[in-house]
């Protein structure tokens, strides 16, 4: 995530991000597609009243809404990382070669390429 963030200046935000960072987000996911408490605890490895106590208002503010599955939240931020993506940058690492002007599954390393392109 650091190597994006240094090379893309669209994802500069990028830069602190921690693995912690990923689970919490991944958690909030999963409480605003409706998932139970119960489920969120086994598959995250914590405890119920953890993520009651954390995740609190969350929970609260998503009450009585629609669940908006993991799947649509999936692709929209895909969308959004794809406009991302797509936009040309402004300050060009040496790594990229200049502006993105269009897709950079060429810019990035294989492994990567395949996730971007999924």
């Amino acid at each position: 995530m650091r190597q994006v963030a240094a090379d893309f200046a669209q994802f500069a935000d990028l830069r602190n991000a921690t693995p912690y960072a990923a689970r919490h987000t991944f958690m909030s996911c999963c409480l605003q597609a409706g998932l139970s408490l119960a489920t969120i605890a086994g598959w995250c490895g914590t405890s119920i009243q953890m993520i009651s106590e954390t995740y609190g208002r969350m929970i609260r503010r998503y009450e009585g809404a629609s669940p908006v599955t993991l799947n649509e939240q999936f692709q929209t931020a895909r969308v959004e990382a794809m406009t991302l993506l797509s936009a040309p940058s402004t300050t060009p690492s040496p790594q990229q070669g200049g502006p993105i002007g269009g897709p950079i599954a060429g810019k990035l390393p294989r492994a990567k390429r395949r996730l971007v392109a999924v």
